[in-house]
């Protein structure tokens, strides 16, 4: 029988003892996975002044939302 299992964690195809994931393992037992590796969000509002930032704040998943850009034309 196969089985393929697909995972978004990068650090888990490599092996245990390189030195780079001991060195994350490390940090993140200290740091959130948000702080390690935030997302960034695109909006395209067309102009409209969305609230973007709020929007974010009140889903639930969401622990904390940076001052946002606004691209320049």
């Amino acid at each position: 029988s196969l089985k393929m299992e697909s995972t978004y964690d990068t650090l888990s195809s490599f092996p245990d003892d390189m030195p780079s994931r001991e060195g994350f393992t490390i940090i993140s037992e200290h740091f959130s996975a948000g702080e390690l590796a935030p997302a960034e969000v695109v909006v395209q509002t067309e102009g409209s002044d969305i609230p973007v930032e709020d929007v974010l704040n009140d889903l639930p998943f969401v622990a904390n939302v940076s001052e946002g850009e606004q691209a320049k034309n």
